[in-house]
């Protein structure tokens, strides 16, 4: 038997939310969100504003744009194989063509993914290091006095 377990992120949001939620992170309007869960669209605006809904959105969020970079790393042997096999073929036709654009575009969007993410780890190590040394650091990165 299998148990239907919500998520910690998803815990205290209601149905509406749910719903408005999955539209958004499918890559839905507000309107298109609101329709869903039967709310107005200002009612999907002050949600954004909570920080459990807020959380949850930017979490599911981000969580998806890490499964689209791993298929990304994934896809790159392959997308390497299709260039030395048609780079090795005496007899490459036309339209191999678009077989290397797209191994291209793949290994492009890999190599500028993997950037991104040591980008992402240089500028953590760097806020430790500011909050080690006391100074005061905002997640908004709005100016606070201490």
């Amino acid at each position: 038997m299998s148990e239907n377990v919500m998520p910690e992120k998803f815990a205290n949001l209601t149905y509406k939310q749910m719903r408005a939620l999955q539209e958004l992170l499918r890559g839905g309007s507000i309107g298109n969100a609101s329709k869903l869960a039967r709310v107005s669209e200002r009612q999907i605006y002050r949600w954004m504003r909570e920080d459990e809904f807020r959380t949850a959105l930017d979490t599911s969020t981000s969580e998806a744009i890490t499964a689209a970079g791993r298929a990304l790393s994934d896809a790159s042997i392959g997308a390497v194989i299709v260039l030395r096999t048609i780079a090795n073929d005496s007899k490459a036709r036309r339209e191999d063509a678009v077989r290397v654009r797209a191994a291209s575009a793949i290994l492009s969007h890999a190599l500028r993914w993997k950037e991104l993410l040591q980008f992402e780890e240089r500028l953590a190590a760097l806020e430790a290091q500011l909050i080690a040394r006391g100074a005061v650091y905002d997640n908004s990165h709005k100016n606070q006095e201490s």
